[in-house]
């Protein structure tokens, strides 16, 4: 578990729970990787919004080495493919500029 000191278990459940489905992501070797790049994605959303930014970066790596360019280029087919996946995306983006220029809301 990526959580240390006084963290709230619903926090703990989700931690639990991401780590399950990275898990299951890593170990499906009929999953093309392009979509192991979007789920890293969505994971490192839900890491960043529980403010544990470390695991949000990697997780951001992790979708870069499964498909190198994928911020590049796949991205942008999956944010216009997919409604959901693009306010995702927004909102990822949204909580690295916040903690680039230190506000958070």
């Amino acid at each position: 578990m990526k959580l240390i000191g006084d963290v709230p278990e619903h926090h703990r459940i989700l931690a639990a729970s991401l780590e399950d489905a990275e898990r299951e992501a890593d170990n499906d070797t009929l999953m093309p990787d392009e979509l192991k790049a979007q789920i890293c994605v969505c994971l490192a959303h839900d890491w960043f919004d529980i403010s544990v930014e470390e695991e949000g970066s990697r997780l951001l790596a992790k979708a870069e080495a499964y498909c190198p360019g994928y911020f590049k280029h796949k991205i942008l087919e999956h944010t216009k493919d997919d409604a959901h996946y693009s306010i995702v995306v927004q909102n990822v983006t949204s909580m690295i500029i916040q903690r680039i220029i230190g506000t958070k809301t």
